[in-house]
């Protein structure tokens, strides 16, 4: 298998003929490397495709190979999915060990471009692509990948070194204006049709020039920004660096670049990535068959032309790159090895030091201010010599998007900081995903750091699931860890739900966490939390700090302000879900929420209605209701513990609610105690008549009511310390999101544009659930809840493309956001025919609904249909045949109309169903499509899932 193998620079890989065997073997073992990274969901799976590929490659054979007088079968290429193959360049690129790179593997995007079949398109997909990926000089990295070369065929092939490649010019005097290794390529650009500027300069871009298979060659100018330049600059020298006249690309695009993955040969596959300083400094502008600037450099500066004097800065002595994405090389090979080391600039004299990177750096270290001689091998910097064995620090995350990655970069640098100032501990530069984590690298000598996102429904990504593989070993028992938990609250059912599973599978290995639990950072209140994972290093430092390498037991943080301080271990991972929650806290508003009065009790759902003051939000956005215990019964419980509302619940020495706040809002009284541990103890309960079994069902408040009537709680609370044990085994408080089912504009439309309270009233959607903390109580009375508005997942797409055509299908209170949605399309239309512009494009509306449900309905669907804002309507209502919405979207006029708004008119999809809906939609609008639908279902459509 070649896919960890990637074909050099200005040499296209060569054309081969496969042998059947060959293929059929580099397939199998890519497939196992997919296996053996958690990419299929089981073993099934795995062996299903590995079925589908090895008869898709004997399919496809043809003819007979001789090698070394042996004849062979053909084998021709298997058509890899975009998964799999963004998994195969990924993973070369994470092998390619001279880039420096390399370690920024996960962020790499995949541009799959292999449906490109003419040299025309080849060019003009591959400009417009890039264009996209460059992202206004915010480069994402990516490789752009044309269709695989077929059996002894040379392939797709791009003309230029580099997209961006700058012309060289053969003058009469036998000098070279310009870039000297592109003199033969200008050349035959040229010849080509190519008409180089008037004023020939140093800087001309060459055209770009793509030949498909069996077409003639395309040649496309480069057009901006891509044909912008970035002139070099000294922030010291200004002037002097003006009239070098010197300048270089915006983005490094190597387009001579091809991967061979699990016997795929892609011969086009241009890679765009980031510049190294070194690399345009020392390489491009300073080598002399190149550029050869240096001695110009001297000259300007005035530098005597032997003494050997830096004079290069730092990136952070510019205050502006313009355009140009640089990597910091001391800071890339540092984090790819591990090791400290100091760049030295190359003079005129000669660049000293080893070469490593393939010569994209150069690098030696020294030590107490001297160079070690350059032909020695590096080596860290010399540290303090201690008794101690250093804790060797170990840095891992899993995510499906890039969040946890982004969050564990950061955090590499907290870590960096805290060792610099410890010869206790090291930290080994890496930042891998999880399912690098193996038994034999961590031992008791190690502190494992994990930051763990969440994907589906609570499950642990693709990239980390082979955690779950772990067996009990020696090596793993007594391994100290701690995890930072990445999730959304709008997924409040499964928040969190990977980090959870990756805890208890650590402990169960016989790990030991640092902190007890998982601490929780939220995407819905900052897309990346970094302030959250602030918290949780803060929290860290003081318990690793602790830590010596020698010991086999941790020192833990203590909690517990009054009485005597309890470990962390024995507040049964409390203070840290409680220091979170109260940070959580401070982002949500008390308000009400009452019952509209215009819905009777009939309906199986209820719209409720909030005053939100003069907040704004956007269309499309959920609120998150944390939801108040009553005041009944937070004073009822004051009364039976014996507490003043106003008495301190020491958690921590900074976290000191009131037994009031905390039993209002930090608690759910409604649900049963997580634990009991602290009733188990008393003899009086093995012996009575209901044990503890029966407990498990009550509330926690029905189970304090029943223990004080029993008369067992005021030997349960005679301490504060046992007061705060119990309280603490009552579950947090949760919040709920709704989305918000109507539009700002269209409610102050409909009270007649008047700036009062009503106008900033905010309508939710509930389903009614018997006793449900909501429904029940919004029947019988206001309810106190806290409350933030958030965006939804859906909502920054929808509002970008509102004015397409949509598909929506929604079931239940999943209308609550399509009403938003034809609120706001109502007043788009309205505007429309006001102005007399372009009509908006239609929306499909198809819903799933009880009986009971439809008169919710029936107002705002009537004056979207009024408004010609609706194309099509089908409502399907719950029956004893179980006849669901999505049976009723595969019939023949309903299918054609979704195939043909969605293929012809460019239609989106909407679908807000509880998972299990959701899925079944998908699947059905997936059959209407057909089977090549998987890439324009990856455009376009969008779920909320309930």
């Amino acid at each position: 298998m070649n896919h960890n193998t990637s074909v050099p620079p200005n040499k296209s890989p060569k054309s081969r003929l496969n042998r059947l065997d060959v293929v059929q073997k580099e397939a199998t073992d890519f497939l196992l490397d997919l296996r053996e990274d958690g990419f299929f969901k089981d073993e099934e799976t795995y062996s299903a495709r590995l079925k589908t590929v090895l008869s898709e490659i004997s399919g496809s054979a043809e003819g007979v190979v001789w090698d070394h007088k042996t004849g062979a079968r053909l084998g021709d290429n298997w058509y890899q999915t975009t998964a799999e193959l963004e998994f195969g360049i990924k993973r070369a690129w994470r092998n390619a060990r001279k880039c420096i790179g390399r370690n920024h593997y996960q962020e790499l995007k995949l541009c799959d471009l292999r449906s490109v079949t003419s040299s025309k398109e080849m060019a003009e997909t591959l400009i417009a692509s890039a264009i996209q990926a460059f992202n206004n000089g915010r480069i994402e990295p990516t490789v752009f990948v044309f269709a695989p070369r077929k059996n002894g065929s040379r392939g797709p092939m791009i003309l230029n070194n580099q997209l961006l490649d700058y012309g060289g010019y053969e003058m009469d005097d036998g000098s070279i204006l310009g870039d000297p290794s592109n003199v033969v390529l200008t050349k035959a650009m040229i010849e080509m049709g190519w008409t180089p500027p008037s004023e020939r300069g140093r800087w001309d871009l060459l055209p770009l020039v793509a030949m498909a298979e069996g077409d003639e060659p395309a040649m496309i100018e480069i057009p901006p920004p891509l044909s912008d330049h970035v002139p070099i600059r000294h922030p010291h020298h200004p002037e002097a660096f003006q009239k070098l006249d010197l300048n270089w690309k915006v983005a490094p695009i190597l387009t001579r670049l091809g991967f061979d993955i699990g016997g795929v040969q892609y011969t086009a596959a241009p890679f765009m990535g980031w510049f190294v300083d070194a690399e345009i400094g020392l390489r491009n502008l300073c080598d002399n068959f190149r550029y050869d600037q240096l001695p110009n450099v001297i000259k300007a500066l005035q530098l005597a032309e032997k003494r050997a004097r830096t004079v290069n800065c730092s990136f952070d002595d510019l205050e502006e790159y313009e355009k140009l994405a640089i990597l910091d090389p001391v800071k890339a090979w540092r984090r790819e090895k591990g090791k400290k080391a100091s760049i030295i600039h190359q003079t005129h004299e000669g660049t000293p030091g080893a070469a490593t990177s393939s010569s994209l750096v150069k690098v030696r270290v020294e030590k107490s201010g001297r160079p070690l001689p350059a032909a020695k091998p590096l080596k860290l910097t010399a540290r303090p010599v201690v008794a101690q064995r250093p804790t060797v620090i170990k840095l891992y995350f899993s995510s499906s998007g890039t969040t946890a990655e982004t969050l564990a970069r950061r955090l590499s640098k907290l870590i960096d900081r805290f060792i610099s100032a410890s010869s206790l501990f090291i930290f080994d530069g890496l930042i891998q995903a999880l399912n690098q984590l193996r038994p034999c690298d961590v031992s008791m000598d190690n502190i494992i750091l994990l930051i763990i996102s969440s994907t589906g429904k609570g499950d642990i990504p693709d990239n980390g699931r082979s955690v779950l593989e772990l067996m009990l070993s020696p090596e793993m028992k007594g391994t100290r860890f701690a995890i930072f938990g990445n999730g959304d609250t709008r997924y409040s059912g499964t928040y969190n739900g990977a980090a959870s599973k990756v805890q208890k599978k650590l402990e169960d290995l016989g790990c030991s966490s640092i902190l007890s639990t998982h601490f929780s950072g939220d995407t819905a209140t900052q897309a990346i939390p970094f302030n959250a994972l602030n918290d949780w290093w803060n929290a860290l430092l003081s318990a690793i700090s602790r830590i010596s390498s020698s010991a086999t037991k941790i020192t833990p943080l203590h909690c517990g302000a009054d009485g005597p301080k309890t470990d962390l271990h024995t507040c049964g991972r409390s203070y840290m879900r409680f220091l979170d929650h109260s940070a959580t806290l401070s982002l949500y508003k008390p308000g009400v929420i009452k019952l509209d009065e215009a819905i009777g009790d009939s309906s199986r759902s209820i719209y409720a209605y909030m005053d939100i003051g003069n907040i704004h939000h956007e269309d499309m956005a959920c609120v998150q209701i944390l939801p108040s215990n009553t005041k009944r019964k937070v004073n009822r419980l004051l009364t039976l513990i014996g507490k003043d509302r106003e008495a301190r619940l020491g958690l921590s020495q900074s976290l000191l609610p009131s037994y009031h706040q905390f039993l209002t809002d930090f608690v759910d009284l409604e649900l049963p105690f997580s634990q009991l541990d602290w009733l188990l103890t008393r003899h009086d309960v093995a012996s009575s008549k209901f044990g503890t079994d029966m407990l498990t069902h009550l509330s926690a408040y029905d189970t304090l009511q029943l223990l004080h009537k029993m008369n067992m709680l005021p030997a349960l609370c005679s301490s504060d310390a046992q007061i705060r044990q119990i309280l603490m085994d009552i579950p947090l408080l949760h919040p709920r999101t709704y989305s918000i089912a109507s539009c700002h504009q269209y409610q102050h439309a409909l009270m007649g544009g008047e700036n009062d309270a009503n106008t900033h009233r905010t309508r939710i959607m509930v389903k009614k659930i018997s006793e449900g903390r909501f429904s029940d109580v919004l029947l019988r009375e206001t309810a106190a809840m806290r409350y933030r508005i958030v965006d939804s997942i859906a909502g920054p797409t929808i509002r970008q493309r509102r004015l397409k055509p949509w598909i929506v299908v929604a079931t239940g209170a999943g209308f609550g956001p399509v009403r938003c949605m034809l609120e706001s399309r109502i007043m788009d239309a309205r505007s429309i025919q006001d102005q007399h512009e372009p009509a908006i494009g239609g929306l499909s509306i198809f819903l799933g609904l009880h009986p009971t449900d439809v008169p919710l309905t029936v107002e705002i669907l009537e004056e979207a249909r009024s408004c010609g804002v609706i194309d099509m309507l089908e409502i399907v209502q719950s029956n004893e045949k179980k006849h669901r919405i999505q049976h009723k979207l595969q019939q023949g006029r309903v299918a054609n109309h979704i195939e043909t708004k969605v293929k012809e008119e460019g239609a989106q999809i909407f679908v807000c169903a509880n998972s299990e809906a959701a899925t079944s939609i998908k699947e059905a609008i997936g059959r209407i499509l057909g089977p090549d639908s998987e890439p324009l279902m990856d455009e376009r459509y969008i779920e909320e899932i309930f």
